[in-house]
């Protein structure tokens, strides 16, 4: 499901990474069921619980200039 995400996570570096979703739409799931399932998804593949944090709260942060 996410192996070419996890091979650009690695290739790159979580720190030039924003995680997102263009879920929500009514015949899909709800953007939070989606990206809590794209986070397992990507920590059962050895990605950290940290670098997740990273790619998708400090990164989004500082591209918006707001404290993270």
């Amino acid at each position: 499901m996410v192996r070419k995400e996890v091979e650009v996570i690695r290739a790159v570096g979580a720190s030039s990474v924003v995680l997102s979703t263009d879920l929500g739409q009514p015949a899909n799931p709800l953007h939070t069921d989606g990206l809590l399932a794209m986070y397992k998804a990507l920590m059962a593949q050895g990605i950290s619980a940290a670098d997740i944090v990273t790619m998708s709260q400090t990164n989004p942060a500082k591209l918006l200039r707001l404290k993270p």
